[in-house]
């Protein structure tokens, strides 16, 4: 399981950050939420981007 964390991605590029979240469902190796959950996730994560946060599977993402 991973613990709520935050990641500073301060000086990503949007496509280096969507890369982020996609490795993390790799690792994540929870196949289920992965297949299930990646494209909301990420669909939320676009919603979320303009507000510099969003929440993945207890992860935080804070946007300095």
């Amino acid at each position: 399981e991973f613990l709520p964390g935050v990641a500073d991605v301060s000086n990503s590029t949007n496509t280096e950050i969507v890369v982020l979240l996609i490795n993390y469902f790799i690792i994540s190796q929870n196949t289920f939420h992965s297949i299930q959950f990646i494209f909301a996730e990420i669909s939320m994560f676009a919603c979320f981007l303009h507000q510099k946060f969003i929440v993945i599977n207890n992860i935080s993402f804070h946007f300095y």
